[in-house]
C-alpha cells in the first residue's frame, strides 16, 4: 500500500492540480464541505512527508506550525506520556494549537511508517475558518479531543496543561 500510494504522489507531483492531496483532503470531516476552490488552495499549499515508525513529529507545548493528514500508516497521540489514541489513514492532528493559537496540546509519533500531508498554518486557517460548515466541524473535532483528556470545551489549553479562562 505505502509503495502503491508513494507512485502515486509522484503521479500528482507532476499533475497541474493535486489530485491525491485534494482526495485525501476530502475524504476527511474536516475539509468535506469545503467548495473546491479553497480545498484545492489548502492542497496546493501542503507537502508530502514520508516518516519512519518512531519518528516523532510533534511535542507537546511546542509552538504550532501546521496540520497533518494521515495519508497512509499509523501515528501514536500522547498527552502527559500517557496514551491518548492511535490515528490512521483519513485522519490528521494539530488543529486544537493551529486553530485556538495555542501550544501543542499533545505529542504525535509515527508507530509505523507513515506518509503524511502537512499544510502549514496560514493556508490551514483560511481555509477551514472562511467556511462556515469547515469551521463548525473543526469546532467539534476540536471539543471531542479535548474531552478525551478531561478538559472542558471552554476551558483554555497551555503548555502546562488545562486551566479556566
Amino acid at each position: 500500500m505505502l509503495a502503491r500510494f508513494r507512485s502515486l504522489l509522484r503521479v500528482d507531483a507532476a499533475a497541474t492540480v493535486p489530485v491525491v492531496a485534494i482526495a485525501l483532503l476530502r475524504s476527511m470531516g474536516l475539509f468535506r464541505a469545503l467548495p473546491a476552490l479553497e480545498l484545492e488552495a489548502a492542497a496546493r499549499a501542503g507537502t508530502d512527508l514520508s516518516v519512519d515508525a518512531g519518528s516523532p513529529l510533534i511535542t507537546e507545548g511546542e509552538l504550532a506550525d501546521g496540520y497533518f493528514a494521515i495519508a497512509d500508516g499509523f501515528v501514536e497521540v500522547t498527552s502527559g506520556g500517557r496514551l491518548m489514541a492511535t490515528l490512521g489513514r483519513r485522519e490528521g492532528f494539530g488543529e486544537i494549537a493551529v486553530l485556538r493559537d495555542l501550544r501543542r496540546t499533545a505529542s504525535v509519533a509515527a508507530k509505523t511508517g507513515a506518509l503524511l500531508f502537512a499544510v502549514q498554518r496560514d493556508p490551514f486557517v483560511t481555509a477551514v475558518t472562511r467556511h462556515a460548515e469547515s469551521s463548525r466541524r473543526a469546532g467539534s473535532i476540536i471539543d471531542e479531543r479535548l474531552e478525551e483528556r478531561g478538559v472542558s470545551p471552554g476551558s483554555r489549553v497551555d503548555a502546562e496543561g488545562p486551566s479556566a479562562r
